[in-house]
């Protein structure tokens, strides 16, 4: 089965590029910790880069061969391969040498997770992983304001300059939610103008489960974790019912569970 991150590679720095939101965040964690860091679901190193920049340990895990080929490029170009440790793993079931004092899951990449089976499993494996009293920081959209949206959407959500050729590029979405289940399918259709006028159409469909609060907090507690604290923002605003972010600070107790096969 093709990994849709694998399509996807391609044009995530095209649209993320700017986006910086929650780094600052990222850097106070990294620095109350001491490091070392590990980022799930690293992607193109979009958070890597700047946290080595910063002197943090960081080592990132993902499941897509072209994602981490895109940060291996990128982190070269900046000089900081060297400081930084890519791994090709499934969150569910990888085994790194050493602990670590800081764990992370940025930009609703928890919610590729669908089955609980599946979330116990990468929370439990990122529990062997950290040091006692060490920090996992899981940030996803708030689930407890859904609900209330139509259950099906088509959005222009980008427009641009594809950055390989410099023709127009523009992203569609459709959204199809399943609220039984807390499951958005999402089809992301890819537009490049062509010189000809005609356009070229690269398709990727991804799914993302969305969670409430005391859903996490019980994920987090079988797992082995204690919450923390809960955020709303990425300034760290405490979490509200309006919240658009849930942002869970869990720490590591010393209970070690072992995950079940995926």
């Amino acid at each position: 089965m093709t990994n849709p991150y694998d399509v996807l590679a391609r044009y995530y720095d095209w649209e993320h590029a700017s986006f910086s939101d929650d780094l600052a965040m990222y850097l106070g964690f990294a620095k109350r910790t001491g490091g070392p860091a590990l980022e799930l679901a690293c992607g193109t190193g979009r958070l890597l880069a700047p946290l080595a920049a910063d002197g943090v340990s960081v080592v990132g895990l993902d499941s897509s061969a072209e994602m981490l080929a895109i940060a291996r490029g990128a982190l070269e170009g900046e000089r900081l391969l060297g400081a930084v440790e890519l791994h090709q793993a499934d969150m569910r079931d990888f085994a790194l040498p050493g602990r670590f004092r800081l764990a992370f899951i940025a930009l609703d990449s928890f919610g590729l997770l669908r089955r609980p089976a599946d979330q116990h499993a990468a929370l439990t494996r990122i529990h062997h992983h950290l040091t006692l009293g060490g920090l996992l920081l899981l940030d996803v959209a708030n689930g407890n304001i859904r609900g209330g949206e139509a259950p099906d959407e088509l959005l222009l959500q980008h427009t641009g300059l594809d950055p390989l050729s410099g023709r127009p590029l523009s992203k569609w979405t459709a959204r199809a939610t399943d609220l039984a289940a807390q499951v958005d399918h999402f089809t992301y259709f890819y537009d490049e103008l062509r010189e000809d006028g005609t356009v070229a159409r690269r398709t990727a469909r991804l799914a993302l489960r969305y969670f409430g609060r005391f859903e996490l907090e019980l994920l987090l507690g079988r797992a082995g974790f204690a919450v923390e604290a809960l955020y709303g923002s990425y300034d760290l605003a405490p979490f509200a019912s309006d919240s658009e972010r849930l942002i869970v600070v869990a720490v590591k107790t010393a209970r070690e569970v072992h995950p079940k096969s995926p």
